[in-house]
């Protein structure tokens, strides 16, 4: 808690890249903190599906193309299922 991603997303570049190439892809999110979930609520609106509950993650990543973390360990999961992973991380 108080980290940068609880006031700005870590991936938050990465999604507004994705959304503005305008690709056929649904962006999934997972915050490990409500407080998170509400900075990405506010930033992207509807324009991307937040997880707000417990789902099975790795049936969830089983139909994705590409998973991209800031932390975690759901990156074991992607690698034994050959999804490809990006890393990206702020020391902020």
């Amino acid at each position: 808690m108080g980290k940068a991603s609880d006031k700005e997303p870590v991936v938050g570049p990465v999604i507004d890249e994705l959304l503005r190439l305008r690709l056929e892809c649904q962006v999934v999110l997972f915050t490990r903190y409500k407080r998170q979930a509400s900075v990405i609520r506010i930033r992207f609106g509807e324009s991307i599906a937040l997880v707000n509950r417990i789902v099975d993650a790795t049936s969830l990543l089983s139909y994705s193309s590409a998973f991209i973390r800031s932390a975690g360990t759901m990156t074991a999961e992607t690698a034994l299922l050959g999804i490809t992973s990006i890393f990206c991380f702020s020391e902020s």
